[in-house]
């Protein structure tokens, strides 16, 4: 009956009420911890530690049974939802161990370690993200779904391990995909190929990444002019000088200065635009003042 009027408070949206209820009921109960732990799953809820550790004794207790994996599966997904995504590991090599190899079981498995490791990618510090990836080896694993594989690729290309996120990605074509790779052989100083992963790829990302091969290779006035037409206008003007194309530096000044006011322009070239102004800033300041008299002197009018 308590059970009831649990799930009937969850099914009318009250989720504080349900909670208390569920709290309420005993920690032997395999379907009243699953609810709670499920309440908790959909909500966003924290559950203390030691209900997570009094579920996973009871999922123990109940391995040869279904409620043990589902309670597990639950765990795991919340332990990987939490600030430390990485603690889910230890749960599901624990759940592993009891499930005998069936294709149901391994699609279950396959399933969470996807999950984990995609919160992972999301969530861990760098550190944490490299420990992680050290100490274990299924993130190598083929079978895991195209968005984690990408998302791991990127965080470990940004920390500057170009092999194994080549080794994650494979010869994808997707555009994602491709930019990722682009971005590995720039990494590995082999523009041309990033220029041409890249070629026909849209957006500021595939921009900026082509700009940087450009200048990689030495050709900084077509990097220059892939920046102004993203309109990062101050990174062309760079390009350009690097290029000594001061035609196109004038240019990309001229538009600049119609667009931003003078104080911007200070701050985008590095010093003063303008003859005038420089001029101005060479002259000592001129003040009306006149010194101050020493003290105990009376000035006239």
């Amino acid at each position: 009956a308590a059970l009831a009027e649990a799930l009937l408070a969850r099914s009318r949206g009250h989720v504080p009420e349900a909670a208390a209820r569920l709290a309420m009921l005993p920690a032997t109960n395999p379907e009243a911890v699953q609810e709670r732990l499920n309440l908790a799953l959909d909500s966003g809820a924290d559950l203390p530690s030691a209900v997570l550790e009094d579920a996973e004794t009871l999922a123990a207790t109940s391995r040869n049974d279904e409620a043990g994996p589902a309670l597990m599966a639950t765990i795991i997904r919340l332990r990987a939802g939490d600030s430390n995504p990485a603690s889910a590991f230890v749960v599901l090599d624990r759940l592993e161990t009891w499930m005998p190899s069936t294709g149901e079981n391994t699609r279950l498995l396959m399933e969470l370690r996807d999950e984990t490791w995609a919160a992972v990618a999301q969530s861990e510090t760098d550190l944490s993200l490299i420990e992680t990836v050290l100490a274990r080896e299924d993130w190598r694993s083929p079978d895991l779904g195209l968005p984690t594989r990408q998302a791991l690729a990127e965080r470990l290309i940004d920390l500057g391990f170009p092999r194994p996120a080549s080794d994650l990605l494979g010869d994808g074509d997707d555009p994602t995909t491709r930019l990722l790779r682009a971005r590995i052989e720039l990494a590995r100083n082999a523009p041309m190929i990033a220029l041409e992963l890249a070629r026909d790829l849209e957006g500021q990302d595939a921009v900026e990444l082509r700009a940087s091969a450009l200048s990689q290779s030495g050709d900084h006035a077509a990097a220059a002019e892939e920046l102004a037409q993203l309109g990062a206008i101050g990174d062309a003007i760079r390009a350009a000088i690097l290029a000594g194309n001061w035609r196109l530096v004038e240019t990309l000044r001229t538009s600049a200065m119609a667009e931003a006011p003078a104080s911007a322009l200070d701050d985008l070239l590095g010093r003063a635009c303008g003859l005038g102004r420089g001029l101005e800033s060479a002259q000592p300041a001129r003040t009306n003042s006149r010194p101050s008299p020493p003290p105990g002197v009376v000035t006239g009018a």
